[in-house]
């Protein structure tokens, strides 16, 4: 069955029955098939054809999921876009994969969309899509973690297989509602939603930016059972000051991203639910491993085992490593090629996994995971900067601390700071700018890593970075 026609299944036999709760409203069944029935019409109006790619750059979920439905009507796919991304990179991406029409950000009001017919592209569609009868549904995006943000397309029985796959391995409970607060953009919020939905879970959806004080007060409801949040979210949470657990009803509290502390990790169970579990994930990938409650106080540093169907190995030099031999991490989940979290670890004898740091120039600032080489880049198209490089430091929630090194004149740093907020989204930016007369360099003239390293530490040592 495709997921089509397991939305469509669930909504009507819903009927009245509340499907999603958002800000003062609550959308039965049969409510989210009249809007979702008018964009429809609307898309089709507007001359999305059979086929076709429908970019979705919608500024809140319930937009973004009537959108996608949508467009599943029209025979359309579509790929999921965060609203909050710069314009030249949504256009990238669209040109990429030769999307013929937008629909642009709007409130969730059940009103028309604005949409926009897309000319025809310069470039070729990044990928020619799946070589089977299976009609791509959407098309999902990788973090960008080793390069160029990767584009892959889902079909409409395939990512009704993968949610169904997710209902089971996550253990999801018959009663209460699931709190949404990850977009749809991202890879894991797709899951989430439509895990619940076809679950048969009510959802309770939260704007893309919200105050932490709205997500405890939605969290602290009885009727809420399930989240899934980035560490950083869950380590604000466990450091509110109450009784403990915070959140003893919850059936289950799910880390997911960037692997969690230690530290963070014993927090949420002592201090949140004693139901915590922390997924380790990587989007275009979804779920490598998994570690719950009493496994979190015995092995603090893990992020466990492998979750069912995913192959995982640790390799160095080409060959996969011993237990306790540490290496880089390789994934290949059950429907999918080999994959490259941008990690490094190593692996006991019993299959837990543990996360020793990043490979060299891979970033990652609140689950976002980015390049060194696309800060230089965006640096480096100033025709006044004459070399560039990124230093990092831990930052204060164990994040990295992106330093911008850049070997050009004090006046350009006006100039340099207006560049990079054109070419790059906020989470990708440096957290400071370093100017300096010099950046060194090793015998084959290239950067000194190391030397820049101990050069951004002296610096900060004496509070000029």
């Amino acid at each position: 069955m495709t997921i089509l026609a397991r939305v469509l299944e669930r909504l009507t036999a819903a009927g009245t029955g509340t499907i999603i709760e958002y800000r003062d409203q609550r959308l039965d069944g049969r409510a989210l098939l009249e809007r979702i029935g008018r964009r429809a019409r609307g898309l089709g109006a507007a001359d999305l054809r059979h086929g076709e790619t429908l970019s979705i750059v919608a500024s809140d979920n319930v937009t973004a999921f009537e959108q996608l439905v949508a467009a599943w009507m029209c025979g359309a796919g579509a790929c999921l876009l965060d609203f909050r991304s710069p314009a030249w990179r949504l256009a990238d991406m669209e040109g990429r994969l030769g999307a013929a029409m937008r629909a642009a950000p709007r409130a969730a009001d059940g009103g028309e969309a604005s949409l926009c017919r897309l000319g025809p592209s310069a470039a070729a569609p990044f990928a020619p899509g799946p070589d089977t009868d299976d009609p791509v549904a959407l098309w999902q995006k990788s973090s960008g973690s080793t390069g160029r943000q990767s584009l892959f397309p889902v079909g409409q029985t395939r990512l009704a297989r993968r949610i169904d796959a997710a209902i089971a391995s996550m253990g999801m409970p018959d009663w209460g509602a699931s709190a949404v607060a990850l977009p749809l953009a991202y890879s894991a919020g797709v899951t989430q939603w439509f895990a619940a939905l076809i679950h048969g879970r009510p959802i309770v959806a939260l704007d893309p930016v919200f105050r932490l004080t709205e997500l405890d007060q939605v969290l602290r409801r009885r009727d809420v059972a399930e989240t899934a949040l980035p560490p950083p979210l869950i380590r604000r949470l466990a450091a509110l000051e109450g009784a403990r657990p915070r959140y003893p009803h919850l059936a289950k509290l799910v880390s997911v991203g960037g692997p969690a502390t230690p530290e963070d990790k014993v927090a949420a169970v002592r201090n949140l639910t004693p139901r915590y579990r922390m997924t380790y994930s990587a989007a275009g990938v979804g779920a490598i491993t998994r570690i719950l409650g009493d496994e979190v106080l015995q092995r603090p540093a893990s992020c466990g085992r492998a979750a069912p169907g995913v192959e995982l190995t640790i390799r160095a030099g080409g060959r996969i490593c011993a237990p306790g031999e540490p290496g880089e991490v390789f994934v290949r989940p059950a429907d999918g090629p080999v994959a490259r979290p941008g990690d490094l670890g190593w692996m006991d004898a019993e299959g837990y996994l543990y996360i020793t740091g990043r490979v060299q120039g891979m970033l990652s600032r609140n689950g976002v995971n980015f390049t060194a080489e696309q800060l230089v880049g965006a640096a480096l198209s100033l025709a006044e900067v004459r070399h560039a490089a990124v230093a990092t430091c831990p930052g204060p929630d164990r994040d990295d601390q992106v330093i911008l090194v850049v070997e050009a004149p004090a006046a350009l740093r006006d100039a340099l700071e207006d560049r990079l907020r054109l070419r790059l989204p906020a989470a990708e930016r440096p957290d400071r700018i370093l100017l300096v007369d010099r950046i060194p360099l090793n015998a084959a003239g290239k950067t000194d890593q190391p030397e820049v390293e101990a050069l951004v530490a002296s610096q900060l040592t004496r509070g000029e970075a």
